[in-house]
């Protein structure tokens, strides 16, 4: 069995702050939505293969509410008759490799067949399933005028059908304690069904500052887990103010990803 190596570097893509192996201090720190981002990505069912249709979308923000004038979720490398791997997202400058999935978010889509690839199906004692996949990067670009946002994550596609392990999508929750006022804090608590991997929480806001930066963990145990952060609103905003909150489910790729948003009304 051939695998097509594509030799792409990893290139971490604008404003994809998801990502398991960037800088935690700039994850942490970099929680203002003063240009347009792509927070998350979310895909259910979690396995990759044909035959199972999944679920794709994503938390596209930016400055004001502003919605995109344009998206596009391509993927780059994905072959019909042949496995490969290709790390990092220089592959998508190959219009020969790059498949087309998507205009909008949400979307389903499935991944092609496989099975005329010549791929031995592991044994139940020796489970060489990177043997029977594709390793592609999937990208979302979301244009607002000439102005881009990015988000990308890496997919292991099953040339194998039933190899892959569920994993589940967090279902997050997110509420405020007391009534926002301009210069004053309030208290911001979210609750997952999940536990998040070692990234924990990622906090987004439009303006002010978050005591526990734009990252926190969970301060209790199943089967509640839940995390809070102290905003600090800016004394000369009035008006809405929104909240994000991410939660990713432990994973080797970065997803699945669970986000709520609440709007505060500042007087």
């Amino acid at each position: 069995m051939q695998r097509l190596l594509l030799p792409f570097f990893f290139l971490l893509v604008q404003t994809a702050c998801f990502y398991r192996d960037g800088d935690l201090t700039t994850m942490a720190l970099d929680c203002q939505i003063d240009r347009p981002r792509v927070l998350a990505i979310s895909t259910f069912p979690q396995v990759f293969q044909h035959g199972t249709p999944v679920l794709y979308d994503a938390l596209i923000v930016a400055p004001d509410g502003a919605a995109p004038d344009r998206i596009s979720v391509d993927v780059c490398g994905l072959l019909p008759d042949q496995l490969s791997n290709v790390y990092g997202t220089d592959c998508f400058k190959e219009e020969d490799y790059v498949t087309h999935l998507a205009d909008e978010v949400p979307f389903w889509w499935e991944p092609p067949d496989q099975s005329a690839i010549e791929c031995t199906e592991p044994s139940d004692t020796d489970w060489d399933v990177w043997g029977c996949t594709s390793i592609v990067p999937l990208l979302i670009r979301a244009d607002f005028g000439d102005t881009p946002a990015f988000g990308s994550f890496s997919m292991a596609v099953y040339a194998i059908p039933g190899l892959a392990e569920m994993v589940e999508l967090p279902t997050v929750s997110l509420t405020a304690e007391g009534s926002p006022v301009a210069g004053g804090d309030i208290l911001l608590r979210s609750e997952s069904d999940v536990l998040p991997d070692s990234s924990g929480w990622r906090w987004y806001v439009d303006a002010g500052e978050l005591s526990g930066t734009g990252r926190t963990a969970d301060n209790t145990t199943d089967p509640a887990f839940i995390s809070e952060n102290t905003l600090h609103i800016p004394e000369d905003w009035h008006g809405p103010l929104r909240v994000f909150v991410v939660v990713q489910a432990p994973s080797s790729n970065g997803v699945p990803q669970g986000w709520a948003n609440l709007t505060l009304e500042v007087p």
